[in-house]
């Protein structure tokens, strides 16, 4: 499959022979399209690519792009392992250790000093995932996304993983609240330290790694890309009936989904017409069907479960307003900047979110959308209600936010300047 523009199909060239490794914490997840973006881009400029996860992962949905590819990941935590197949993995791990010992002795010397007959398994969780990269690389660059994983690339060149050069991705959220107060301040040192370039994905972001740390020389912003292609030009407003709001998002506390589900249910109460739809899954989803029971408003607010990406452009294409009511939740997490702005942005549709982390690097308040304080149900009523009377309005705001995004969030031009940036890092 060939999806590149003119750029991407000289970059391919000149990347011919980049080889690639993936470091990541589950691999499909539906709610990540940032990382599939990448991953497909980086393919289609003729990277050979390998892709590596913390644990196993079973969605019932999958993008269609995973199989278009033909993705599949490697789990290297081998967790609880039964007997027989710790002797399978020791038996593989010497034996890469010893084929590869001659360029490397590092993982030949740690299978020498942590094997002893009472450890394999802590021994194997330690050094299979440094055999396995070995028997499948060599890699030019090791791309790591999140803190903890730009942790484990640096432990794992240091075993002899790998040689190549070690690129760090760095979102918000648990990486950057809950696992920094769990193990403190410090806790990036490692990547810090060894990585060759990180790349937050917004300017509060690389801030706060600054705050951790971490070299102002060797932070780079590189933001989250959506594909504009598979968000054409669309008529607004064509369709008629009430005026459709949508949500995607987890259902989880940082996206405060509640606040959403009661500003609907005050819209409804004010005699508008409107429709709220929310697709995603999570820990919430019992919680907050409960609200929507309680406030009466089923026949309004549907929560419609994981969607694939084909599913959430054609919801896209039918929406008016996309809110992402997003706050910081009982462990100081935050959203970076989520990659559903952009896309309903895209797809031209005006947008209503929160004020804080980096969104609003991305939503000018008031141009492309509107910002308002967190779990300010009051503020976010207003907004949606000025909205949903004013389809001139809806149209202006749209129009602005796709400009918006065609600057900041084209995946094509992100993984032009992502595949420079590697070819920058190995020739140097």
């Amino acid at each position: 499959m060939d999806a590149r523009g003119s750029t991407g199909q000289e970059l391919a060239g000149r990347s011919e022979g980049v080889r690639v490794a993936f470091l990541l914490n589950k691999f499909p997840l539906l709610s990540e399209t940032f990382v599939l973006n990448q991953v497909t881009g980086l393919i289609d400029r003729g990277c050979a690519l390998d892709i590596y996860v913390r644990g196993p992962l079973a969605e019932e949905k999958t993008h269609a792009d995973i199989a278009r590819y033909g993705l599949e990941a490697v789990d290297l935590y081998q967790d609880r392992l039964p007997g027989e197949r710790r002797t399978e993995l020791l038996r593989m791990v010497v034996g890469t250790a010893l084929r590869h010992g001659f360029s490397d002795a590092r993982l030949l010397g740690a299978c020498l000093r942590l094997v002893r007959p009472q450890k394999i398994h802590e021994a194997l969780v330690h050094l299979y995932p440094a055999a396995e990269m070995l028997r499948r690389g060599p890699y030019d660059i090791v791309h790591a996304h999140y803190g903890i994983n730009g942790n484990w690339a640096a432990s794992l060149r240091a075993l002899g993983a790998f040689r190549g050069k070690i690129v760090v991705t760095f979102h918000d959220g648990f990486d950057l609240s809950t696992y920094v107060a769990q193990h403190g301040s410090d806790v990036y040192a490692p990547t810090f330290r060894d990585a060759d370039l990180i790349l937050p994905i917004s300017d509060a972001v690389r801030n706060r790694l600054i705050e951790l740390g971490c070299s102002a020389e060797k932070a780079s912003v590189h933001r989250v890309g959506v594909d504009l292609s598979r968000f054409p030009s669309r008529p607004a407003d064509q369709h008629g009936g009430p005026t459709r709001i949508t949500t995607v998002a987890r259902l989880v506390e940082m996206k405060g989904i509640e606040y959403g589900i009661e500003a609907a249910a005050r819209l409804a109460a004010q005699g508008l017409d409107v429709e709220y739809e929310i697709a995603g899954d999570g820990e919430l989803r019992g919680d907050l069907q409960a609200q929507i029971d309680r406030l009466g408003v089923g026949e309004r607010v549907r929560l419609l479960g994981w969607r694939d990406m084909t599913e959430i452009e054609r919801l896209l294409s039918a929406t008016d307003i996309f809110l992402a009511p997003s706050v910081t939740d009982r462990n100081g997490s935050q959203e970076g900047i989520p990659t559903a702005l952009m896309e309903a942005m895209a797809a031209r549709i005006p947008v209503v979110s929160t004020a804080y982390s980096g969104i609003p690097e991305l939503i000018r308040d008031g141009v492309d959308g509107y910002l308002n304080a967190e779990r300010d149900v009051e503020a976010i009523t207003d907004r949606l209600a000025l909205l949903a009377r004013d389809p001139e309005r809806r149209r202006s705001m749209a129009e602005q936010g796709r400009r918006r995004v065609e600057e900041l969030h084209d995946i094509e031009r992100l993984n032009d300047r992502l595949l420079e940036r590697y070819r920058g890092l190995i020739e140097s």
